[in-house]
């Protein structure tokens, strides 16, 4: 398994130069520093704005991610780390809805599923080598 996280760190990406794993995890870590960045909601209004935006950002990652070409071999944990990242994305919008109208079972369901999403993403960020994605997103908030 060290041979394919070598592999991982040393495959070049594009012509930039730059591996895939210095590449994914330059996303990740711009997609963290831009939700840092965000105020905290404290009206219900602004909490929908913060929701749409964090939303907006982890879908970009989650496109950017899959636009990265992975090397030989990987392309499936890359894959991987991509779908649990939409699942991520999806789960907070469960957890968003569930939260509005106030039923309590589907809020829990929607954290679980948030929860094994991000399991999900760091199992496959570990796959990758990638040392970023995967360890710092929040389970069912984008």
């Amino acid at each position: 398994m060290a041979s394919a996280a070598a592999f991982a760190m040393t495959a070049g990406c594009g012509g930039h130069g730059r591996s895939f794993v210095e590449r994914a995890d330059g996303i990740c870590a711009r997609r963290e520093a831009a939700i840092s960045a965000l105020s905290q909601a404290r009206t219900p209004a602004a909490f929908a704005r913060l929701f749409e935006r964090r939303a907006r950002l982890a879908k970009l990652e989650a496109s950017e991610l899959q636009a990265l070409e992975a090397p030989d071999g990987m392309e499936a944990a890359a894959g991987s780390l991509v779908d649990a990242i939409d699942g991520e994305i999806a789960a907070a919008e469960r957890l968003r809805v569930a939260s509005l109208i106030g039923d309590s079972e589907s809020i829990q369901g929607a954290l679980y599923q948030g929860r094994q999403a991000l399991r999900r993403a760091r199992g496959a960020a570990a796959r990758l080598g990638l040392g970023i994605c995967g360890h710092v997103a929040n389970a069912a908030s984008p």
